[in-house]
């Protein structure tokens, strides 16, 4: 295992994954709880949205099960993203023992640092497994009867040694946010006991309001893109440069596509401001596909072999100011999943 930085950004390419995409509520969720199902030593939350409703009252059971196994329970909360959830719900993580702590809790003596949240999805069970994508755990993202009522989005989930860098970034807010110490999380023992594969992937991440290895790393693969661009993201404004480079790879013909919502969206002014950029990117050949049937809240980066996946949106907030992260791969069977995702949206 290579565990020696190759380049700029703060974790590696490591070679020894395997990647699983799942695409939308039904399949991930059901996922993430047979893994906390099965877990022995520790589970481990950060999320941006969590709010009480049916999905929030099944996480809690699951690990509300995990803690009476003295597994041992960690969540991390943006203080912002989960204000809808009760006080009752949040007891009750407590009462049985789960360690519960809130990223940046608001405050008017320092209204612009309150702007800065945790937008990152990590999941990490028994320092082996771990999840990441556009999801959050409230009921938009839970499969209903009627197709509309749910959000399309994608996870995945990853086993190998990328696994110790998503608990590396855990670890960290953790330590800042609470004073409790986590016991059965450390990197130790993933790079012990996490399953390998044979599948490459880096773990890059925003590190402060001026460092996105997310963007830079986007922007890089775009420059180099000698096939394909497509792109999937809810919120869709970008910048300049970034619109100047969709607009040159059509004249290298590059197939260069967006998939971005319809008229379901949970934020029309961003709808509105993202079609301001419609004209001159059809002109110039960018294929914009807005998606009909239920709210697209997937964020997926597709460029030839290269896939970033994660929590990350393609504005100003998930690029710059948002604390994200996204996975990376490099592996071939995992792209035939991505570009058939692509491929039936």
């Amino acid at each position: 295992m290579n565990l020696q930085h190759k380049s700029k950004s703060r974790f590696p390419i490591r070679d020894d994954n395997h990647f699983s995409l799942l695409i939308d509520g039904g399949k991930f969720f059901a996922s993430i709880y047979d893994d906390i199902h099965r877990a022995k030593h520790s589970v481990c939350i950060e999320m941006y949205l969590m709010a009480s409703g049916e999905t929030s009252k099944q996480l809690i059971d699951t690990l509300v099960s995990a803690s009476k196994r003295q597994v041992k329970v960690y969540v991390l909360l943006d203080a912002y993203g989960s204000s809808k959830l009760s006080m009752r719900e949040r007891d009750r993580l407590t009462d049985n023992g789960i360690n519960l702590a809130f990223y940046n809790p608001f405050s008017f003596k320092h209204i612009k640092r309150s702007l800065h949240r945790t937008h990152r999805k990590i999941i990490l069970i028994d320092n082996q497994i771990a999840y990441t994508g556009g999801a959050g755990f409230t009921d938009e993202f839970a499969p209903a009867k009627i197709l509309e009522d749910y959000w399309h989005d994608a996870m995945v989930r990853i086993t190998g040694s990328c696994v110790l860098d998503w608990l590396t970034l855990f670890s960290e807010n953790w330590s800042r946010w609470s004073k409790i110490e986590l016991t059965n999380v450390d990197t130790d023992t993933a790079l012990k006991t996490t399953t390998p594969g044979n599948c490459k992937g880096r773990v890059v991440a925003n590190r402060s309001l001026s460092h996105s290895e997310i963007r830079r790393s986007l922007i890089r693969r775009i420059r180099s893109a000698k096939k394909h661009i497509w792109i999937a993201t809810p919120y869709f404004v970008p910048s300049r440069k970034v619109r100047r480079l969709l607009i040159k790879s059509v004249k290298k013909n590059i197939d260069t596509r967006l998939l971005l919502p319809g008229p379901i969206t949970d934020h029309a002014g961003s709808r509105h401001m993202a079609r301001r950029y419609y004209l001159k990117l059809l002109k110039a050949g960018v294929g914009i596909y807005e998606y009909q049937h239920r709210f697209m809240h997937a964020k997926v980066f597709f460029v030839d072999d290269w896939v970033s996946i994660g929590s990350s949106n393609m504005d100003k907030w998930g690029l710059i100011w948002n604390l994200d992260a996204n996975q990376e791969v490099l592996d071939t069977e995992f792209n035939i999943d991505v570009k058939a995702f692509f491929i039936k949206d």
